[in-house]
């Protein structure tokens, strides 16, 4: 009984009491039985004979011993290369029913596989690859789909790395596979965005040159991958080697291939369902295909909740997003039952990933693979269901969720003319023909109550005016668009009858439309620019700002009513169809400011505005004090409502100056705090509006920071913010507020914080220097014209970034992980600065040569300029020293340097190290950090080495060197004395050395005694022995004095 309640061993699959042995398991265990039953005590030669007589009697006995040789490939890595080679001697299907097999196992339990198991299957693959068996790469399909977007746990990076090995190491297999090579390149260029952190910078290498030589030497091969391969090329656009691929598309496409005739071929090819779905595991696709055909509108929930516990809610899971939008817009296509059914409708399901979007670079990625088909729309080749979602959700938000319908069509708006200024004539047409076929096929009853909505932004409607003209006709009020939405299933019941024979004919259009598109020589800024650049970008044109408005869960419409306004934390605002007097606060202000902000909203001409602010604020000062506590906190709310726009444009552009930027209503509230006195009842107030400001959006902060170093040359009235930090964060540090300050300024505004950093490392030196935070924040953010500049400035004396720290290597162990240039630009400072070496030296025993190069080789550079000293080499010889070539290079080549340059020094340095260690006497310090005696033993080992082979020994033949040998020797075990046999060999050349010495001198006295005695008469011959004695004595005790 109780063996019974026992888990089941398993070997394959991952099992527990609730889940019991699996039955592919069970099956594969019982034909490895056959197998070793029929083999058992065999040799070689007879056990195939054994296998062949048994595979010849039937298809079932030929699929039982095929199938219990994959089982012991797959569980014993010990015995599998002998079962692969069994197996492909006895199969008679060239391995076809084995590939199915593994392919099945992989893609229904590749989660439930043992990590062992997983292990086989990637040799398996490799050996199915190397002798280019025909089916391989469904396998090697699958096993890519295994690998989760968003998800950088160990397994995952781990699958990522071997598949893409595998596929680096058979390169002419995978170009001899054309459409798998299409795959292979669109999931590992996807794959690049997940892999940005440092750990992985080693494997996002090697994708980028993976999909990059994929690119310049089989463009032909991947030109079937259609228009989301621009889409993935423009989330990568800002990689060196990808900069250069797309200025060969845009200005060079035949350079890549004589077929390839523009960036308009391949956005006019519409990617294939299977490319849309090989970035879903099957997992996830089956749950999707769940929700959109089995779970009823209103009760999905759970479900939503569910799928995005499973997958969505890691930090780096944003990246997956746009993957589910793609998939969910072409190629869940519902049959015309679904959409005449209360099942949730595809247009619901995008809602709730866009609303689940935080920042804004994730919301616009998923925005754009919500619109991407629309874009470049034509109506002979592309299916209306690829536009279907997005025209619903804009068109059924109307009414409850204005916000998410304005963003939408404020994006698409935008889409047609700044998506690529070359292009823009292509893309609105796409957009253009998208909503006649929507008008015709009544997919929408009235585009009027989306495009003429009264509600609409005054910039927005200008906007759609412009570029939409042609469809806003008037017609169907807003007030009929519940009536409108209604009719919404009944219209799509009669719209599925002629999308039924659309939806399969054209998966994928690889044909050239013969239309070769002159592209215009577009400013190199404005292309693709990443989300993350988009307002700094469309500021330096003064284009119109884009607003990037926050969305909030449909199913929470109550809790956003009742939150009020904008994030306190994030500063994100409002929704721009709200007029300023729907604000609840606006209320709490009494009348005559409330009539100075109405006025002030209204307003648009940027004198007037400043104007404006400024009567504001002198009704500020004219309230009674006890008012001020109830009020100010609304009046910051409706403040920020009317600024908002403001700080959405950068501190300052190419355009506009330091002195022009200044002229704005932002500004006014700052400039008087500043020029009013201290003590003043006034300032007071203003530093307190300021904090109720900077509660609301954390924007404010920086841009006083920003108005405080441009409003003076000195940088005097930096030390305001101080002030203002007191009044607005309380408890807080200085140092904290100005890292928080400082961080919303690295990301909302690069430019600016270039621009202000130098300043607060002058005024605030005692709460910046030697910050890894704010350190981090400014190699972030480095030009190379601003690093020449802090070099310079340093060098001059004018600046410290480090200071006189007596122990900065914790500094500079937080900087390992950083990007390359990063750590590149702190090197450079720290050279500048003169950096005492002994503070950060004390890092050299956690670098690791593969992990750490960028320190490792500026920390050599720097530690060749010094003589050597105890703190210098006491790290040095502390470091790792593997006793396979090449040893560590790192001391190697620093103490061959040393030895040349301070031989006499490091020599006596040595000694004293292995002399201390050996003593055993006092601990210092840092005792843990010393190094040990075989520490010290394993690079003077690989140092002789290198002497050698240089043909150069001087430095070992130092009596302070061989000392030390000598004592490691003595002292030493019989293993120490084995494994450092060629470096102890020295002590023996020494013992030689001595020998010989004391010969020649016995040598000279006795030549000496005899010349004597010819001189002498026969009674001193007769005492000769004697002196020649003492003589020996004395020779040996001169001997013994001058001994090494």
């Amino acid at each position: 009984m109780e063996a019974q309640k026992k888990t089941p061993e398993t070997r394959l699959f991952r099992s527990n009491v609730l889940n019991p042995k699996d039955e592919i398991e069970e099956k594969l265990e019982k034909c490895a039985g056959i197998v070793n039953s029929t083999i058992s005590g065999l040799p070689d030669r007879e056990a195939h004979d054994a296998l062949n007589q048994t595979v010849c009697k039937s298809v079932q006995q030929h699929e039982d011993v095929s199938l219990g040789l994959l089982y012991i490939i797959l569980t014993d890595p010990a015995s599998a290369p002998k079962a692969y080679r069994d197996l492909s001697f006895i199969t008679r299907d060239g391995l076809g029913m084995i590939i199915n097999k593994v392919v099945g196992i992989v893609t229904d339990k590749f989660a439930k596989l043992q990590e062992a198991t997983k292990t086989q299957i990637l040799w398996l693959t490799t050996e199915l690859v190397k002798n280019s068996v025909l089916g391989t790469e469904n396998l090697c399909a699958a096993l890519l789909r295994q690998i989760v977007g968003g998800d950088i746990s160990p397994p995952n990076i781990w699958l990522a790395e071997s598949m893409l090995n595998l596929l680096s190491n058979n390169r002419p297999w995978l170009e001899k596979n054309g459409l798998f090579l299409a795959t292979a390149l669109y999931c590992y260029l996807r794959l690049i965005q997940d892999h940005e952190a440092a750990p992985f910078k080693n494997l996002r290498t090697m994708e980028i040159e993976f999909c990059i030589s994929l690119l310049r030497e089989r463009f032909a091969d991947c030109l079937p991958i259609g228009r989301d391969l621009v889409r993935l090329l423009q989330s990568v656009g800002r990689i060196p080697e990808f900069q250069a691929l797309w200025k060969d598309i845009l200005y060079k496409p035949q350079t890549l291939s004589p077929q390839f005739t523009g960036l308009t071929q391949l956005l006019r090819i519409r990617t294939s369902r299977k490319f849309l779905a090989c970035r879903l595991t099957p997992d996830m696709e089956n749950k999707i295909i769940f929700l959109t055909s089995k779970v009823k509108f209103g009760q999905q929930k759970r479900y939503q909740d569910w799928f995005h516990k499973l997958y969505l809610s890691s930090p780096e899971s944003h990246t997956l997003k746009p993957d589910l939008i793609r998939y969910i817009v072409g190629v869940v296509h519902p049959s015309n039952e679904v959409l005449g059914s209360d099942v949730i409708p595809r247009w619901a399901i995008i809602g709730w990933l866009l609303t689940s979007c935080q920042a804004s670079a994730a919301s616009a990625n998923a925005k754009l693979a919500l619109f991407f088909d629309w874009m470049f729309f034509q109506t002979d080749k592309d299916n209306i269901m690829n536009i279907e979602p997005a025209i619903l959700l804009m068109h059924c938000s109307i009414r409850s969720h204005p916000f998410i319908t304005s963003t939408l069509l404020d994006f698409i708006c935008r889409m047609m003319s700044n998506y690529c200024p070359s292009l823009d004539g292509f893309v609105r047409q796409g957009v253009r023909n998208g909503f006649r076929i929507i008008q015709r096929k009544k997919v929408v009853i009235s585009l009027s109550p989306l495009l003429d909505n009264p509600k609409l932004e005054r910039g927005l409607k200008v906007l759609v005016k412009r570029e939409l003209e042609e469809f806003c006709v008037p017609g169907v009020k807003l007030e009929e668009a519940s009536t409108d939405i209604s009719l919404q299933s009944s219209s799509m019941m009669r719209l599925g009858g002629e999308l039924g024979s659309m939806d399969t004919s054209k998966d994928i259009e690889t044909e050239d439309s013969g239309v070769d598109d002159e592209l215009e020589m577009p400013d190199e800024e404005a292309l693709f620019s990443d989300p993350e650049e988009d307002e700094e970008m469309e500021g330096i044109k003064n284009e119109p700002i884009e607003k990037d408005y926050e969305f909030k869960p449909i199913v929470k419409e109550e809790d956003t009513r009742q939150g009020g306004g904008t994030s306190a934390s994030t500063g994100e605002e409002r929704e721009s169809n709200e007029d300023i007097t729907e604000l609840e606060e606006l209320e709490n202000i009494g009348e005559e400011l409330k009539s100075l902000l109405i006025q002030f909203s209204r307003e648009s001409d940027p004198t007037m505005r400043c104007k404006r602010m400024e009567n504001i604020l002198t009704g500020v000062i004219d309230l009674e004090d006890s008012e001020v506590d109830d009020i100010l906190k609304p009046l910051a709310v409706c403040l920020n409502f009317c600024l908002v726009d403001d700080l959405l444009i950068s501190c300052f552009t190419k355009e506009r100056n330091v002195e022009e930027s200044l002229e704005s209503p932002v500004y006014e509230l700052f400039r008087n705090i500043c020029t009013l006195p201290t003590h003043d009842v006034s300032r007071e107030r203003f530093l307190s509006l300021l904090s109720a400001l900077h509660e609301v959006n954390n924007k404010f902060g920086y841009r006083f920071l920003f108005y405080l170093k441009a409003s003076e040359s000195d940088e005097e009235r930096l030390t305001m913010y101080e002030d203002f930090a007191t009044t607005s964060r309380g408890e807080k540090s200085l140092q904290a507020c100005l890292i928080e300050d400082l961080k919303v300024c690295q990301d909302y505004d690069p430019r600016a914080f270039r621009y202000i950093i130098p300043s607060i490392y002058r005024k605030f030196a005692e709460h910046v220097v030697g910050d890894s935070e704010i350190l981090h924040m400014l190699v972030t953010n480095m030009e190379p014209i601003q690093l020449n500049t802090f070099i310079c400035e340093i060098t001059l004396g004018e600046l410290i970034i480090f200071g006189e720290q007596k122990q900065l290597d914790t500094l500079i162990e937080s900087t390992l992980d950083w990007e390359s240039f990063e750590q590149y630009c702190v090197w450079q400072l720290i050279q500048a600065e003169d950096v005492l070496l002994e503070s950060i030296v004390g890092i050299l025993p956690l670098l690791k040569p593969e992990q750490h190069a960028e320190a490792l080789a500026n920390l050599l550079i720097l530690m060749k300029s010094v003589q050597p000293s105890h703190d210098l080499l006491t790290p040095v010889l502390g470091m790792e020293c593997p006793d396979k070539r090449p040893g560590n290079q790192f001391a190697t080549a620093l103490l061959r340097y040393w030895s040349q340059e301070y031989s006499s020094e490091l020599a006596q340095l040595i000694s004293q190290q292995v002399s201390k260690q050996l003593s055993g006497g006092k601990k210092r310090k840092n005792a843990k950090n010393q190094p040990s005696v075989d520490q010290v033993l394993s690079h003077l080992d690989w140092l002789h080495n290198i002497c050698q082979e240089q043909e150069d020994i001087s430095f070992f033949k130092q009596d302070n060197i061989r000392s030390a040998l000598d004592q490691a020797r003595i002292a030493g075990s019989e293993a120490r004395k084995s494994r450092f046999k060629m470096l102890f060999s020295l002590c023996d050349e020494k013992e030689t050395r001595k020998r010989t010495t004391r010969m020649s001198r016995q040598q000279a006295a006795s030549k000496q005694s005899a010349a004597s005695s010819d001189e002498s008469d026969e009674e001193e011959e007769s005492i000769k022995p004697k002196p020649t004695k003492r003589r020996k004595k004395t020779s040996t005790s001169v001997d013994s004095d001058s001994d090494d």
